[in-house]
């Protein structure tokens, strides 16, 4: 069983959407995309099993942050907006690093677990309103 292990993103980044030249009955496409940097942060994670528990050493990385969307905005009644998108992010690296466990007795030093890294990703859809001035 795991805890914690909470996984933060910050950083820099920029994105734009273009409406494509196109209107059919109200209805207007759109795609963007957007690109930065990034710095994700991964808390220290608990564990426990039924035998032994303990607490991993968390880690961070740095680098390329992107992300593209597409959708289209839908023309309602009084000058309203219904944007109905769907985006993908790909806000780089996790890593846990290398090392003994903070706590417990599984890997205590000079023993120790080795590195790991993942991707945080996220696919969305949006759903927004607007109005038109």
């Amino acid at each position: 069983m795991a805890d914690d292990g909470f996984c933060r993103e910050a950083g820099l980044s920029g994105a734009t959407n273009f409406d494509l030249p196109f209107d059919w009955a109200g209805v207007k496409p759109f795609i963007g995309g957007g690109i930065g940097y990034g710095r994700n942060k991964m808390d220290p994670i608990k564990w426990q099993d039924p035998t032994s528990s303990g607490v991993l050493p968390g880690g961070s990385s740095s680098g390329l942050v992107w992300q593209l969307t597409f959708g289209a905005d839908i023309r309602l009644p009084e000058k309203w907006i219904l944007e109905i998108g769907y985006r993908y992010a790909d806000f780089g690296k996790i890593k846990k690093d290398a090392g003994p466990d903070l706590a417990g007795q599984f890997n205590p030093p000079p023993n120790g677990t080795g590195s790991a890294t993942g991707k945080l990703r996220t696919d969305e859809v949006t759903i927004g309103f607007r109005y038109d001035f």
